[in-house]
């Protein structure tokens, strides 16, 4: 009774309602610890050295790849780790298995632009992505890192070697590919460059000059 004499009327859920809404957020947390405990395990694998090699072990200190790389870098939160093994450069998974290799640029792995790098295959250029897995097939004689979703790429060039350290590539035809591989400025150019706010020097019957990303000409470069 309350006050007015009035009854107070308490509202009961059946029994197997209010076991199901406990249940739910017991579940939903044991979800979310398992999938942090997978996320987390995911991470584990840690280098170690013997013999003056590398290998990987997990957080129990079991070896899960045998010691066998001249050089070894930590696995990427994709899954993925950069090797050297008798072959040069790699990127391996975590079974150890050789997934892609990468083009060699600053004495190390290409550089990851745009979630892209370049890797070669018989002497043609190639994009894989941060997975290891190949974006665009090696069809080009050589290719530029991607700026601003489009890389300039060229057909019949030649490396010619400037300083015993250094390279360029000369001659043959330039144009611009996009994250797809398609050819969206064509083959048109005697060199080209990576584009920077929207233009891109390239030349053109020996003459320097912008373009935009539809390939119209912007007017005369002040440089060479």
């Amino acid at each position: 009774m309350n006050g007015l004499g009035y009854r107070k009327k308490m509202l009961r859920l059946p029994l197997t309602l209010s076991r199901r809404f406990c249940f739910v957020p017991v579940l939903i947390l044991a979800v979310i610890v398992v999938n942090l405990h997978a996320s987390s395990g995911q991470r584990q694998l840690v280098l170690f050295e013997q013999d003056r090699k590398w290998g990987y072990m997990n957080e129990n200190g079991r070896v899960v790849i045998e010691a066998q790389f001249i050089m070894a870098h930590d696995f990427s939160p994709e899954g993925i780790a950069a090797v050297v093994d008798e072959s040069g450069w790699a990127y391996i998974d975590k079974k150890g298995r050789v997934v892609i290799r990468p083009f060699i640029f600053d004495n190390g792995p290409d550089y990851f632009r745009e979630g892209l790098a370049r890797f070669t295959k018989e002497n043609k250029f190639g994009f894989f992505d941060k997975k290891g897995r190949m974006v665009i097939r090696p069809e080009f004689d050589f290719a530029l890192p991607f700026h601003e979703g489009l890389s300039a790429i060229c057909m019949g060039c030649r490396e010619v070697v400037i300083d015993g350290e250094h390279s360029m590539r000369t001659g043959g035809k330039w144009g611009y590919i996009d994250k797809k591989g398609q050819i969206v400025i064509p083959l048109e150019f005697g060199n080209a460059s990576n584009f920077e706010n929207g233009k891109a020097r390239v030349e053109l019957n020996g003459e320097s000059l912008y373009i935009d990303k539809n390939g119209r000409k912007q007017g005369p470069s002040l440089g060479r």
